[in-house]
């Protein structure tokens, strides 16, 4: 699934390829002023055709090296465009992913898998770019998925109280008035009291200066 040579259906620079291998070959030969052999690699989907004819293409011997940023772009844009493939990549957990193609020093860990499985992983010859690019793509889907999960959260607790608080809020509110009502008792005026009446009650007069 992860293959280089795996056939998945890529958009890329408004063309359609078959595999990050036609892609990559592709670039590699109209980079290096070879369009003639990047039309014949855009013709096939035969991936092992493509890996023959690519080694026509003439580079620097670090070319590959230099452009690994061109690999990385490839391989973000397959995750992008096939959700098969990104849901693969994220349930490999925290696996280390290897390349093994005996004999490749660079993109490979320069091992056949069945060595590679017997191997010690801090003694393997290649350096594994390609296992290395997978890696750390599926390292930054994972911080982009936090980041988008921790962002939702925050929207949600910042919508203001729900429709059951401002019910609440309502109903405390008429509590708090039928309460205010009930504790408000009507003032009432005293009577003046009849002097003249036996009953009257007797008060206390205030001095006046």
């Amino acid at each position: 699934m992860l293959s280089n040579l795996s056939n998945v259906e890529i958009e890329w620079n408004g063309k359609t390829y078959s595999s990050s291998e036609q892609i990559y070959q592709t670039e590699k030969a109209m980079r290096n002023q070879m369009p003639n052999l990047a039309a014949v690699i855009e013709s096939t989907d035969d991936t092992q055709k493509i890996r023959i004819i690519s080694k026509k293409i003439y580079s620097p011997q670090t070319w590959d090296e230099q452009n690994l940023g061109l690999m990385k772009d490839i391989l973000e844009s397959i995750v992008e465009q096939n959700s098969e493939v990104k849901e693969f990549l994220l349930n490999t957990g925290d696996s280390v992913l290897m390349e093994t193609v005996d004999g490749e020093y660079f993109w490979s860990a320069g091992l056949s898998r069945e060595v590679v499985n017997k191997t010690d992983i801090t003694k393997l010859p290649g350096k594994n770019m390609m296992g290395q690019l997978w890696m750390e793509i599926r390292q930054n889907m994972r911080r982009k998925m936090s980041k988008e999960s921790l962002d939702s959260d925050v929207i949600k607790t910042d919508h203001g109280p729900s429709e059951g608080d401002r019910g609440k809020k309502r109903n405390n509110s008429q509590q708090q008035r039928d309460y205010n009502q009930k504790a408000v008792k009507p003032r009432q005026d005293k009577k003046t009291p009849d002097k003249h009446s036996s009953k009257a009650t007797p008060c206390r007069l205030a001095k006046t200066k």
